[in-house]
């Protein structure tokens, strides 16, 4: 670990149905720990918004991998862990955490360590298609 730390903040396009809308893959080589911050704002409060963090999905459609923005611009070395939108939702997958936003707000969960090459997927379901919002997801490499 060298305690190489990066961010990136991922829009939300809301849908009433279930689906993961960001994976983060560790390097094969190393552990990772993820730290996941959901903020979300609705229209109308009728909705809440439930999120689960799920590991070892499989398949799905992901889009190209993300740049990294490293908290020191300093840091010579290259970020390793993969981070990717997903258009299509994969499936299975363990559940390790799970949270709602019941108002306006933010989650943040605990950060979560990722051994090498192991997924983790951000599922979302968002009851509330008026609302907007992001995903930060930090790393520690």
């Amino acid at each position: 670990m060298s305690n190489l730390i990066a961010t990136y903040t991922h829009t939300i396009v809301p849908e009433a149905s279930t689906r993961s809308h960001f994976r983060v893959t560790a390097p094969a080589n190393h552990k990772v720990w993820v730290k996941v911050t959901v903020f979300y704002t609705r229209a109308s409060s009728n909705a809440a918004v439930a999120v689960d963090l799920r590991n070892g999905s499989t398949s799905g459609t992901l889009g190209s991998a993300i740049t990294w923005v490293k908290r020191n611009p300093d840091d010579g070395e290259t970020v390793q862990t993969v981070g990717q939108a997903v258009t299509g939702s994969p499936s299975g997958g363990d559940s390790v955490s799970k949270a709602g936003l019941l108002d306006n707000g933010a989650i943040a969960f605990e950060p979560i360590r990722l051994n090498g090459g192991e997924t983790l997927d951000v599922w979302l379901t968002a009851g509330d298609t008026s609302g907007t919002g992001f995903i930060r997801i930090d790393i520690d490499e």
